[in-house]
Parts: structure tokens; sequence; C-alpha cells
């Protein structure tokens, strides 16, 4: 389910729930996010909570891409009885209005191979660096 919606634009303009939060049920289709009146060119955005309320099952969940906006993360796990704050992100560079326009999420038990306590949470904000030095460090034996 999506859980506790709340938006602010980029100036920090806070909505009220009912007005963003329109109806919800069991499945995440009929959820509808109200951005209101928006300036062009400027960033508007809208939280919410993804929850998993399974005791057992992992879900992959995963947003098609949209014309003018977008979610933070867009692709993630959620494991049993976990949530994850989602940033609903929207921006035009001309006027636009759309109205119940549908945003597709995907969402798809998955299973993994190793016991669940074993996997990592992820979604695709998570990055993994690895720093490469371009010579060799000298051991503290070759040091004099």
């Amino acid at each position: 389910t999506l859980d506790n919606v709340r938006g602010s634009s980029k100036q920090g303009t806070e909505f009220a729930e009912d007005n963003i939060l329109e109806s919800v049920t069991a499945d995440i289709g009929a959820v509808h996010l109200n951005f209101g009146d928006c300036a062009i060119d400027q960033l508007h955005q809208m939280t919410f909570t993804l929850t998993n309320h399974s005791s057992t099952d992992p879900y992959r969940f995963s947003w098609a891409a949209q014309p003018n906006i977008t979610f933070v993360p867009n692709t993630g796990h959620l494991h049993p009885r976990c949530s994850k704050d989602i940033i609903a992100e929207f921006k035009a560079g001309e006027p636009v209005s759309f109205q119940n326009q549908e945003i597709p999420c995907k969402v798809v038990k998955i299973t993994f191979p190793q016991p669940l306590a074993q996997v990592a949470d992820w979604d695709d904000r998570m990055k993994i660096i690895r720093w490469v030095s371009k010579k060799p460090r000298k051991s503290l034996a070759q040091q004099p």
C-alpha cells in the first residue's frame, strides 16, 4: 500500500494530506497524487511510503517512465513487513494538464537463492563505488 502521502514544492509549500491522497485500496492502482497548480520549470515533490504488509514475501517495484514525473527510487525491493519512502517529482517546461493520468507501478513477488535475512535492502539509488589507484602503493618494507 501507499501511506503517508505528503508533498511540497521546491519552495517548501506544504499541501494538506487529504488533498493529495484521494483514495487507497489494497493494491497500488487506486492511489491518486494531486500536485495542484505548479509553476513552469520548477521542481515539485511529493513523498509517500510504499509498504509491504506481507509477513513472508519480498516484492520488486518499478515505475514505468513518464513525461514530466519521476519516482525516486524508481525501482527497488521491499522485504516483508518493510516500507520505503518514495519521492514523486514533477517538473514541466511548458503548461501541461493531467487528469486521472495512469502511472503504472509494476509490483512482482520475488525470491532469492539465499535466506531473506542474508539479503540486503536494494533500490536504484544505491551505487557501488570502487576506488582504484593509478599506481600501486609501495609496501612498508620497500620504504627507506
